[in-house]
């Protein structure tokens, strides 16, 4: 896409609403920040968002997050630095990501519960969504690369 959409100025109220319920959800979590963040760069470069994962990244570093886990976060599995939490927060976040080809089974579910209460197993979905949808629009509208 060679002009990038103005979907901030061009339907500013609605995505008005977007990032106020997204600052709002995320100032009422009870997720550790830094779990928050490594779900929103996991997601971000499955979705390869480039703009969103350099923007989450900064974020991350600000809450002080490991920098071997952003290093290494592409191979988590493999890179045994992450904590249970954060494992199936990544876990979760590529099976909601890539929905077309799993299915959270009720034996899923239980085992995300023994590691997360109910509140925290639903604000991680809305977290996984939210930046679902911020990829998709950013990818949508040609405003996912970065120039720095």
């Amino acid at each position: 896409m060679e002009e990038k959409l103005k979907y901030n100025t061009t339907i500013g109220e609605q995505i008005g609403y977007l990032v106020k319920m997204d600052q709002t959800n995320l100032a009422a979590t009870t997720l550790e920040s830094d779990l928050i963040e490594l779900v929103n760069i996991f997601v971000s470069q499955i979705n390869g968002c480039a703009f969103c994962t350099n923007a989450h990244l900064k974020k991350a570093r600000k809450v002080n997050t490991d920098e071997r886990k952003l290093t290494f976060l592409p191979v988590w599995k493999e890179a045994h630095l992450y904590t249970e939490r954060e494992q199936m927060a990544l876990d979760l976040a590529y099976k909601i990501t890539n929905i077309q080809n799993y299915v959270v089974t009720d034996g899923y579910y239980h085992r995300v519960r023994t590691i997360f209460s109910e509140k925290e197993y639903l604000e991680l979905i809305l977290v996984i969504n939210n930046i679902n949808f911020w990829n998709r629009m950013m990818l949508a509208t040609g405003n996912s690369s970065i120039t720095e």
